[in-house]
């Protein structure tokens, strides 16, 4: 598991970024949640965002064990405290993350969905 300095450390990331930044964006903490993953033992953790299939990609994380041969599963991000609760009962007014969501709830059966603090 995790020790407790990789969760001090994801949080004060997370502050710095509040402080730097007026309007963060779902890829400005993409660092420090990947870096908080990759402290677990024994899994893989890769930045997917690069890779495109269709109009709505991958998920932004993918998380596999076993030297990347078994995929324990995907981390889709956004904005920090964007409204999650919203986009799963699709009542968001960004409708690309509602679309996006469905699609990959379709094919992803393993999916978090996360603004960095939820």
């Amino acid at each position: 598991m995790a020790n407790i300095d990789a969760y001090r450390k994801y949080v004060n990331d997370l502050k710095t970024q509040r402080k730097t930044s007026n309007n963060p964006t779902e890829y400005q903490d993409r660092d420090a949640l990947i870096n908080l993953l990759k402290s677990f033992p024994d899994i893989i953790v890769s930045n997917e965002a690069e890779k495109s299939e269709g109009e709505y990609g991958k998920p932004d994380i993918k998380i596999t064990r076993n030297n990347g041969a078994v995929i324990v599963g995907y981390i889709e991000t956004k904005p920090f405290n964007a409204d999650l609760n919203s986009i799963i009962n699709e009542t968001s007014s960004d409708k690309h993350s509602v679309e996006q969501l469905k699609n990959y709830k379709k094919v992803y059966d393993n999916l978090i969905l996360t603004n960095y603090n939820e």
